[in-house]
């Protein structure tokens, strides 16, 4: 039932990714819609390579303004519209946030004029409605707005709303086309071209000779829902975390959930073995058991599958909704995944619970009567099998663990998160084995102990190895998934956080809003007393094109851009040769060791692809001493920034001189820079992306949430099963005067046993992945995290195996009305 629950609502999310589409609001009025292709093919080893690998440019792929007008000399086009969008706050009410467009757009929605006149001259604005009302503006009046960091003031004329009842998701504002291409930026680009068909003109055909004029151009001709990406740059990145995640999360439920009901099928059948000695001494053949037996699973089966799917729809609704209020998915996307993913997961969960049912079921019906009698049938084979599959995990993982060792990267830590799920499988492969002999060393070390109930305790766990290994396992899979997760995770952030910290040396941050820095800020704020240097920064991702680098790979190199002058009193940065004050014009930095891959020097030349598919040769004037995790390739700031979807720079560091006061200086930053941007101090540095971050998290604490709550229901199934069957050791115990405290605390140590051995195989499991990593990345073997994380897991583990255990034994020995120690009735229910 978790299983499907959990599997059909990532299937949910799964379907939704797939069958995303992003209805275009804005851009509703065009047939076809033409946007800058964000797609890179990475560059082959070899010329005529067919097997490359194709990447996402992670900024605004803009087009040539003059192919609007190439686009409307195409037979069947009515007209064009070059569209741009560029980000707009307004000073004035709650100061929101819209997007600036050219008037000439406002047509394809389309938004009518609710009041006042379109803007026809420079200085003149048009709200939409949504945007007066909040900020209070009205026609005639003069409103401030803050475009690409600088505030300038405009006069309203207008404001519109979306005609027809229609909707628009982004505030707009609207500029007149001289306004708007001087805001934008880049006043010889556009974002989109809308494209309006002449009477008579289909679709599709129109979208064929829209493709046939665009050849040879880096563009895409985008048709129906899928206008909407043009609109919604963002949705594409949105639906590929939604793929991840459902695809992470779903995949690894139905795997774990395949192993813990093998082995709470293993339980139940050696609980049923007198049943099925008995069978077998009236002369039931083996496939008439195996068939009853699966015909029971697949009773049970289909209903927990059907009641799990029908959950697992709004559970998926319920993740959709989170993911979309935290902005790991955009708000444009929609939830409707339809019948068939729920269907899809009852089918596929049914199907797993009979493939992992027929194993155990299969050895139920082979033992011979004379056998089943005395002891569980044992099958040397299969576990002979079982170790043969473990060491080939281990195989696995120690080939990934001497390559981390040897060279550790960005895409590394992905490779790791596999290789600590590997390995974690492989020891749940034989968990069963490892686990009977865990609980005899322990059982040796308490023996000794002359109190009678930790004797028992500890004679009942080794007595029911099976019974232990079906609790054990869910704890050790929830111990080793969740700890491996989290630490690595936190292991890079930290990684991050050093690099950052350690190699830019900031005592103030200057953040601009979305718009990027104004020009000229960064000499104002050289001119501050006690700045003792400033540089403007910028960051973005790209990929080495010229020489071919194989070390690169689909999300290509971080960028981070410096300013010359400043680089080198806020940076910390180490090198073996030139110099940053000659990072200029066209000029890159890189890593001694990448530089040596790249089979470059001092003075030679590289081929960059940067974020918004702009080609650029750069001459290499520096190079970086070596660092784990400290892969990064330098550039001008202006330069970087210019490629970027801003088109400024993001951040100014700043370096106080000595014994100059800091909140002072804070306070003058402050006056100097003025409203539009955001001093802080270090803490506010940052050269990742906040939605990168906070996508990767999402991924990680939903994923390991995912797992413990599974781990937690297996436990409890596993631990009740096992204390139905123990009903006549409780009254047998009862009788020979145990009390029911004696009885719960002794299945209490037996809990606590489960917990202590699921923790130390999980552990043991995840450390040789863990430490190599740790010492790999920072040169410590204990991995960067609290330590109360890994304790918070213990008590998780140990609280789940105390609750699962002690609930259903003190529900089934707790007296009944009637029913007091001692009493005739009493008696005989014990006897019972």
């Amino acid at each position: 039932f978790a299983a499907a629950t959990i599997v059909a609502a990532c299937g949910g999310l799964l379907a939704a990714g797939l069958r995303a589409s992003f209805p275009p609001e804005r851009l509703a009025g065009a047939t076809v819609v033409v946007a800058g292709d964000p797609s890179y093919r990475l560059p082959a080893a070899a010329p005529g390579d067919d097997d490359a690998e194709w990447a996402s440019l992670p900024e605004t792929v803009r087009l040539k303004r003059s192919l609007v007008a190439t686009l409307r000399a195409v037979p069947g086009v009515a007209g064009t519209i070059g569209d741009v969008s560029f980000p707009v706050t307004l000073l004035g009410g709650d100061a929101p946030r819209g997007a600036g467009h050219e008037w000439t757009s406002a047509g394809l929605l389309p938004y009518e004029l609710q009041a006042g006149t379109a803007p026809v001259a420079d200085g003149e604005v048009v709200l939409d409605a949504a945007l007066a009302a909040r900020s209070g503006s009205r026609v005639g009046e003069q409103v401030r707005l803050v475009v690409h960091g600088s505030v300038a003031v405009f006069r309203v004329t207008g404001v519109v709303a979306p005609a027809g009842g229609r909707t628009a998701t982004a505030a707009a504002m609207f500029f007149a086309p001289a306004d708007a291409r001087r805001l934008s930026g880049h006043p010889d680009s556009v974002d989109a071209i809308a494209v309006i068909p002449a009477p008579g003109t289909g679709e599709q055909t129109l979208a064929d000779r829209v493709r046939a004029g665009l050849r040879g151009q880096s563009a895409v001709t985008l048709t129906g829902d899928d206008r909407g990406l043009a609109e919604f740059p963002q949705a594409r990145a949105g639906r590929d975390n939604l793929i991840t995640v459902a695809g992470l999360i779903g995949g690894t439920t139905l795997l774990v959930g395949m192993l813990v009901l093998v082995s709470t099928m293993r339980l139940l059948v050696e609980h049923r073995a007198r049943e099925m000695t008995l069978l077998h001494a009236m002369g039931a053949p083996p496939r008439r058991i195996r068939l009853m037996m699966l015909g029971e699973v697949t009773t049970v089966s289909v209903v927990a599958t059907v009641a799990g799917s029908v959950l697992g729809f709004h559970l998926g609704g319920w993740l959709f909704g989170h993911l979309v209020r935290d902005g790991v998915v955009p708000a444009a996307m929609r939830f409707d995944p339809g019948p068939l993913p729920a269907a899809g997961a009852a089918a596929v969960c049914l199907c797993a619970g009979l493939a992992a049912a027929f194993f155990p079921v299969w050895r139920a019906a082979r033992p011979r009567p004379a056998t089943v009698l005395s002891a569980p049938p044992q099958d040397h084979g299969l576990d002979r099998a079982r170790s043969a599959l473990a060491l080939i995990c281990l195989g696995v993982v120690g080939t990934t663990i001497c390559s981390g060792m040897l060279l550790i990267r960005s895409s590394a830590v992905s490779i790791t998160c596999l290789a600590a799920i590997v390995v974690i499988l492989g020891v749940a492969v034989v968990a069963s084995r490892m686990t009977k002999a865990m609980t005899g060393l322990v059982g040796r070390a308490v023996r000794a102990r002359p109190r009678t109930i930790g004797r028992l305790a500890l004679l009942n766990s080794c007595a029911r190895p099976f019974g232990m290994a079906a609790a054990v396992l869910p704890i050790m899979l929830a111990t080793g998934i969740s700890t491996a997760n989290i630490y690595l995770q936190m292991t890079q952030a930290d990684q991050a956080r050093q690099v950052r910290t350690d190699d830019l040396r900031a005592d103030d941050v200057i953040t601009a809003g979305p718009g990027g820095l104004a020009p000229g800020l960064l000499d104002r704020v050289r001119s501050v007393p006690g700045v003792m240097a400033a540089s403007e920064l910028a960051g973005s991702s790209g990929f080495v094109e010229a020489p071919y680098d194989g070390w690169q790979g689909e999300h290509g190199w971080p960028l981070l851009g410096l300013t010359a002058d400043g680089a080198a009193g806020v940076t910390d940065l180490a090198l073996t040769s030139g110099t940053l004050t000659a990072l200029r014009g066209d000029s890159v930095a890189l890593t001694q060791e990448h530089a040596r891959h790249l089979g470059r020097g001092l003075g030679d030349a590289v081929t960059l692809r940067l974020g918004d598919g702009a080609a650029v040769r750069l001459r290499v004037v520096a190079l970086l001493a070596d660092r784990p995790g400290g892969e990064v390739i330098l550039m001008p700031a202006t330069l970087l920034a210019a490629h970027t979807t801003a088109g400024l720079p993001t951040q100014i560091l700043v370096r106080a001189a000595r014994d100059v006061d800091q909140r002072r200086l804070r306070s003058d930053l402050a006056e100097a820079t003025g409203p539009t941007v955001r001093v802080s101090d270090a803490g506010g540095l940052s050269t990742t992306p906040a939605e990168q971050q906070r996508t990767r998290a999402w991924i990680n604490y939903l994923f390991t949430g995912v797992v413990i709550i599974f781990a937690g229901i297996s436990v409890i199934s596993a631990q009740a099963m096992g204390a139905a069957s123990r009903r006549r050791e409780f009254g047998l115990q009862r009788l020979i005067g145990f009390t029911r405290g004696q009885i719960l605390r002794m299945v209490g140590i037996e809990a606590m046993v489960v917990a202590a051995v699921g923790v130390v195989l999980g552990t043991a499991a995840v450390a040789p992945i863990l430490i190599p990593f740790a010492i790999a990345v920072n040169g410590s073997p204990m991995p960067y995290g609290p330590a109360w994380v890994y304790l918070a897991v213990i008590c998780s583990a140990t609280l789940s195996a105390l609750v699962a255990t002690l609930s259903p034994v003190w529900a089934m020995i707790r007296p009944r009305t009637g029913e007091r120690e001692g009493s005739p009735r009493g008696r005989a229910v014990m006897r019972a």
